[in-house]
C-alpha cells in the first residue's frame, strides 16, 4: 500500500499551503490549508472556485522557512523609524533596506537620491530594480531559507508607486511584475503600506532637514506617489498580502497597528 502511494500519488499535484480569501480593499485574509486542529481536513470556500495558488511540494512543508515583511510608505510616513522600533520586539530578524542593503546597493544609494543627478526615468526604475537583484541574492533570499524572518524597509511595492505609476506613469503593474518574477524576486509575506497625506509627511521630512532628491519633488508628485500605493490594493496579488496603516496619527499609534498584524504573521 505504501509503495503504492509513492508511486501514484504525486504530492506536486495533492497539496496547497494556503488558499486566499480577500474581505475587502485594503484588506485581506490567509486561509491556511491542510488541517484543522483535530486532523481533518478543511478546504476554503474558494478552493471550489479554482483560485487557489501554485501546488507547493509536500517535502516543502516541513522546511522552516522565515517570514518576509515589509514596510513601504510616502516621505514622513514614519516607516524607518517603525522598523528600527520593530527591532526591540522581533530581535531574531534580519533588517534591511532599499536602496541598499548590500555593499553594492549601498554604493548606488549615494547618487541615485543625491540632488547632485537627475536620472531619466527608466535609469531610475532599472537602477533600483538592479540595486533589488543583488539585495534578492545576497541578503533576502539567504536569510529567508535559514529560517530567519526579514523586515525591509521599502521593496518592490516602492518601485511600482515610485517609478513605474509616477515617473512613467503606467497604471497596470503586470509588465514590471513579470520582470521582477523572472529575475527571482520573493514576494512578501506581509506588505505593511504607511498612508500619510503628503502634505503632513513633507512636513515631517522638513523639519528633519534631511531632504533628498526624491523628498524635494513637487507636490503633486509625491500625491500621484500616494495614489500609486493605494491602486496596488486593487490587484489580487496584494490584496491579501497588504496592510494599510493610517500614518497620519502619532508614532505611537502607527508602532501598535503594525506590532498587531507582524504578531498575527510570526506566531
Amino acid at each position: 500500500m505504501k509503495l503504492w502511494v509513492a508511486q501514484h500519488l504525486n504530492p506536486r499535484r495533492y497539496i496547497s499551503t494556503s488558499f486566499i480569501t480577500p474581505v475587502g480593499r485594503h484588506g485581506g485574509e490567509i486561509c491556511p490549508f491542510l488541517t484543522n486542529q483535530q486532523g481533518s481536513a478543511r478546504v476554503p470556500p474558494n478552493f471550489a472556485e479554482g483560485r487557489s495558488r501554485p501546488f507547493q511540494p509536500m517535502e516543502d512543508l516541513f522546511m522552516s522557512q522565515g517570514k518576509f515583511i515589509v514596510v513601504s510608505g510616502g516621505e514622513g510616513s514614519g516607516k524607518t523609524t517603525l522598523v528600527h522600533r520593530l527591532q526591540t520586539d522581533f530581535p531574531g530578524a534580519r533588517y534591511t533596506r532599499e536602496p541598499g542593503g548590500t555593499p553594492y546597493g549601498e554604493a548606488l544609494r549615494v547618487p541615485l537620491l543625491d540632488r547632485m543627478y537627475r536620472p531619466v526615468p527608466w535609469a531610475e526604475l532599472f537602477l533600483f530594480m538592479s540595486i533589488r537583484a543583488q539585495h534578492v541574492e545576497e541578503v533576502i533570499k539567504p536569510t529567508l531559507a535559514a529560517g530567519r524572518h526579514v523586515i525591509c524597509d521599502r521593496y518592490m511595492q516602492d518601485t511600482l508607486a515610485y517609478q513605474w505609476y509616477t515617473r512613467l506613469g503606467q497604471r497596470s503593474p503586470s509588465q514590471i511584475m513579470q520582470l521582477a518574477e523572472a529575475a527571482g524576486f520573493p514576494q512578501p509575506d506581509l506588505w505593511i503600506y504607511l498612508d500619510v497625506d503628503p502634505e503632513i509627511g513633507l512636513r515631517r521630512r522638513q523639519q528633519t532637514g534631511d531632504m533628498n532628491r526624491i523628498d524635494r519633488e513637487k507636490i503633486e508628485f509625491h500625491q500621484h506617489v500616494r495614489e500609486g500605493f493605494r491602486d496596488l490594493f486593487n490587484y489580487a496579488d496584494y490584496i491579501h498580502r497588504g496592510r494599510l496603516i493610517d500614518a497620519n496619527q502619532s508614532p505611537d499609534d502607527v508602532y501598535r497597528a503594525a506590532h498587531q498584524v507582524i504578531d498575527l504573521l510570526l506566531t
